[in-house]
């Protein structure tokens, strides 16, 4: 298991507010699951095969990604957000990025509900929108050097390396599942729901993020 513990943020022009207020709502909302205010997988996961039935109400695209089953999911979930979260919302810029963010996991979403048509296991978790951040990460940052904590060892290593291996993975295991039960079940990690929301990531990374301005240099004669 890899977990970022932090990267460059040498180049940030402004704080990640809509990063940390993200990170606030989903740790309000799992505490108040924790304390019995609403059921959260019972009545806002998303069924996959509720979707085809048309019985899956459509808000709940949105409370998913709020949703947590457990505070490993929450702390893994928050500190990937939180770890590369700053960069991408300080290239997108603030209202951008939280666009970008629930696309990412509108398509993250879509994903695992198209590999599990005929699953009756709730999808909840901020992962398919945070794997989205990942695949702009990815595309932006590819040098920038991040630390990972692996197997009980600190390395340095080049993003591309570090997300690269992390969606290889993501790869391989949401494959592997979906060889098993062929879409059924869809039990466990939502692998496949990562896929998607990296994929929407790297692709729509070329609609949000900022221009680059050319520089224009001058050149004095004598």
């Amino acid at each position: 298991m890899l977990f970022p513990l932090g990267d460059d943020n040498s180049s940030l022009r402004s704080k990640p507010y809509i990063t940390y207020g993200l990170i606030g709502a989903n740790v309000v909302i799992f505490l108040s699951e924790l304390f019995g205010a609403f059921d959260p997988i019972r009545n806002y996961g998303i069924v996959p095969a509720n979707f085809f039935l048309h019985t899956l109400p459509y808000q709940n695209f949105l409370w998913t990604l709020f949703l947590h089953g457990g505070w490993s999911h929450l702390v893994f979930n928050m500190l990937f957000l939180y770890v590369f979260g700053d960069n991408v919302e300080d290239n997108f810029g603030k209202m951008k990025f939280i666009v970008f963010y629930f696309v990412a996991g509108f398509c993250g979403t879509l994903a695992h509900i198209y590999f599990n048509q005929t699953s009756q296991a709730p999808l909840i978790g901020a992962s398919g929108a945070i794997s989205g951040i990942l695949g702009a990460y990815i595309f932006l940052f590819p040098n920038n050097q991040i630390k990972v904590f692996v197997v009980g060892f600190l390395f340095t290593v080049r993003a591309w390396i570090a997300l690269g291996l992390w969606i290889a993975l993501q790869f391989f295991l949401g494959v592997s599942e979906y060889a098993q039960d062929g879409g059924g079940t869809g039990e466990g990690v939502a692998h496949i729901a990562h896929i998607g929301g990296f994929l929407s990531g790297v692709l729509l990374v070329i609609l949000f993020r900022r221009k680059t301005v050319g520089i224009t240099k001058t050149v004095e004669t004598q």
